[in-house]
């Protein structure tokens, strides 16, 4: 499509104030601007492929239609620089004060703080005039200050439309603000309500805001509360701000948890940017215990971990019946959460995954178990009909699978117990014939018991004993070793798994930007 100049700079601009895209210096000459091409080529794709859009990395109207839509002031996390900042309350009792004097809007500030009460065992209980709330809301206008502090807020309101509110993150004052753009025609209405729909609702917003203020970021899932761009109808929590928050601070007693939960908070509250820091809190916070008696395993003493999936921003690591989430670019510190009561249709005798990959272009996620084969929508979480299928009738093989994995192509690849492998193509009707691991991923073993792509582009095969690193683009294996935790610089009684692991990921990807 032709897009005007205006147009350009608008998504410019957007890409710029969320996040995605780095400004460049002043200094304007031909290595600059080409550099600045590719980093606004890149940043759009980013953003495109974060809210499900046709992913080009050039303008077109669904990504002009979006942009336009009021939404959040925050910035998304998608891009956020590897640095060590907590982002949870190591308390559960939270303060908070309204500087409202309506009292139908009070109503709706303690209906949004119930909201995200009935799922966690943090407890909100508003505080008298005298005392520093933990979490304080407020209406205001254009350019504006912090009302606790009184200091400048950075982040101006622009009138009707475009950005409603914008909220901080859990800090080391203890002292949050939720800014609310009172140029805004609100709809006040308790509920979703057709006659309201030219007008936001209060009441979701709260909720969306209050999310950041607990320490959520924004969500990809168009469906999440905290899904950055407003809509009237998004008014209760989905199942992605569930998992997120229970992920911080643990399921509500009454809810029967399936998973123990550690019985200290380990992140203090410094600012945060995008990830979280361990420390031992003052205060020690007791959770709820698993009243089935389920031991979950610790990570660090794991080491058959092959099975991963990358969608977007998140890294799933499964071992037996776990899964654990881990958002890229953060250090979170949560404890697995047992397959079955992420993904329910599963059959109760579920052991553990044989192979995991994600259809390219599609939001269905492929799970194969022994010799039946699962697909869900990952919006939904929701088996499609007629699944699950044999592995005989879904790819038409007799053998079993051991490993699954995707390429930068767009290539379908399975690998078989019987050292083949099989492409699998939405654009070629039937499948290939079987042919040897080795012959077409040269320096990569025949028998693969696992198999991942990563953001860097590289693939990692493992086997039992050893992990390959491979490059497509060269058609070599980069890097080659033992199977052990060392391939993640882990020293597990000294440092976090999930530090290191980020830690050894940056560093890949470190080496793969300088030696291009």
């Amino acid at each position: 499509m032709n897009n005007s100049a205006s147009d350009e700079q608008d998504v410019v601009n957007f890409l710029s104030k969320y996040g995605y895209l780095k400004p460049l210096n002043n200094d304007i000459n031909s290595n600059n601007s080409i550099r600045y091409k590719e980093n606004y080529n890149e940043a759009l794709f980013n953003f495109q492929e974060f809210y499900n859009l046709p992913a080009t990395g050039e303008i077109n109207q669904e990504t002009l239609k979006l942009i336009k839509q009021s939404r959040c002031g925050l910035p998304d996390a998608v891009l956020s620089d590897y640095t060590l900042h907590p982002k949870k309350w190591s308390h559960f009792n939270i303060t908070w004060r309204a500087h409202v004097g309506d009292s139908h809007i009070k109503s709706l500030v303690r209906k949004a703080f119930s909201i995200w009460e009935e799922f966690t065992n943090l407890k909100f209980t508003e505080t008298p005039r005298n005392r520093y709330p933990n979490i304080f809301i407020a209406f205001t206008a254009r350019k504006h200050k912090y009302f606790i502090h009184q200091r400048e807020c950075s982040s101006d309101f622009d009138g009707p439309g475009n950005v409603l509110a914008h909220a901080d993150f859990p800090n080391d004052i203890n002292v949050t603000e939720i800014h609310i753009d009172n140029a805004e025609s609100w709809s006040y209405s308790t509920t979703v309500d057709a006659s309201y729909s030219d007008s936001p609702s209060l009441l979701n917003v709260i909720i969306h805001e209050l999310g950041h203020t607990l320490g959520l970021e924004h969500s990809s899932v168009n469906t999440s509360i905290m899904y950055s761009f407003y809509s009237n109808s998004r008014s209760k929590l989905d199942q992605d701000d569930i998992w997120a928050i229970q992920n911080l601070y643990g399921i509500k007693s009454k809810q029967k948890p399936t998973f123990n939960v550690s019985t200290t908070t380990t992140t203090t509250t410094t600012t945060q940017k995008s990830l979280l820091t361990t420390s031992t809190p003052k205060n020690v916070t007791v959770l709820p215990k698993d009243n089935n008696n389920n031991k979950f395993p610790d990570l660090c003493s794991l080491q058959t971990i092959d099975k991963f999936l990358i969608v977007k921003t998140h890294l799933y690591i499964f071992y037996k019946k776990w899964v654990w989430l881990i958002e890229i670019g953060k250090n979170s510190y949560p404890k697995p959460y047992l397959i079955t009561v992420w993904l329910t249709f599963l059959p109760k005798d579920f052991e553990e995954i044989t192979a995991i990959y994600h259809k390219p272009s599609t939001d269905d996620i492929v799970i194969i178990v022994k010799d039946e084969v699962y697909i869900f929508s990952l919006s939904t979480f929701k088996l499609k009909t007629n699944y699950p299928k044999s592995i005989s009738e879904e790819f038409k093989i007799s053998s079993p699978i051991s490993a699954a994995i995707t390429t930068y192509s767009g290539g379908i690849y399975l690998f078989l117990r019987d050292n083949t492998y099989i492409t699998l193509s939405s654009c070629i009707s039937g499948y290939n014939v079987p042919g040897l691991t080795n012959e077409l991923f040269e320096g990569v073993p025949n028998k693969i018991t696992g198999a991942f792509r990563y953001l860097n582009g590289k693939l990692y095969f493992f086997n039992e004993n050893n992990y390959f690193e491979y490059d497509e683009f060269t058609n070599s294996v980069t890097k080659a070793g033992p199977k052990t935790l060392s391939i993640f610089n882990i020293n597990c009684p000294r440092e976090h798994i999930l530090i290191q692991l980020k830690n050894m990921i940056s560093k890949l990807i470190s080496i793969n930007e300088s030696n291009n």
